[in-house]
């Protein structure tokens, strides 16, 4: 049995610091709360998925210093304050994996101090990303209970299955990152056309009580 956490990871700015949102003090509360009125001997202790969207400082600290698989294209955007998420679920048992998104061109996995860290594979069509040569897709997990193991692999828009069995390092020639990126790192990956506004101009300009909506340099 494997248990399903969700925390909300909001959108830009954790208490006052300028940035990306995070896990703040009261949802980490409510985790231990939650965690420890799970009876010791429940067999789904320390055994779950945490999923949340906005990735942690620990993401960065597995691209820097440890092996992962998968691809690191991007900056890791980070929560822009270290709430002590991490250390929350090193506290007990808790978790085995921890999967986020955030960073559309960032799909790969590694263990970080006991714990898996995964991101997801961008699957919409909004915004940036996935790039070049990933597809849009999503991170499966298959969880077989006897005997008990966990396999991930990525699935792509087209069908084909990434296995993602090639371990990798940050190369000596690349720069450590040392910050959680920000939104000016974003924008710089930023279309100047996403297909994401090329579908809405079409889904607008198909209905004729929307489309005086659609600005005119959309129409060049």
């Amino acid at each position: 049995m494997q248990r399903l956490w969700f925390l909300d990871t909001g959108d830009s700015d954790c208490m006052g610091v300028h940035g990306y949102d995070c896990v703040h003090p009261d949802q980490l509360d409510w985790f231990r709360e939650q965690n420890n009125a799970i009876e010791d001997t429940d067999p789904s202790k320390g055994q779950g998925f945490l999923f949340m969207h906005i990735p942690m400082i620990e993401y960065v600290h597995l691209y820097n210093d440890y092996n992962f698989f998968g691809h690191a294209e991007e900056p890791v955007c980070c929560q822009s304050v270290n709430t002590g998420l991490f250390g929350a679920l090193k506290e007990q048992p808790c978790v085995n994996w921890v999967s986020v998104g955030h960073d559309h061109n960032n799909d790969y996995f590694g263990n970080y101090e006991g714990v898996n860290l995964a991101y997801g594979r961008k699957g919409g069509y909004g915004c940036y990303g996935p790039s070049y040569p990933m597809q849009r897709g999503a991170r499966v997990f298959e969880v077989t209970e006897s005997p008990f193991s966990i396999k991930t692999w990525v699935r792509e828009e087209s069908g084909e299955v990434k296995e993602q069995i090639t371990s990798k390092h940050r190369r000596v020639t690349t720069m450590a990152q040392t910050e959680c990126g920000g939104m000016d790192i974003k924008a710089q990956l930023l279309n100047d056309e996403p297909e994401e506004m090329m579908y809405l101009k079409d889904f607008y300009l198909r209905r004729p009580d929307l489309m005086h909506l659609v600005p005119d340099e959309f129409l060049n």
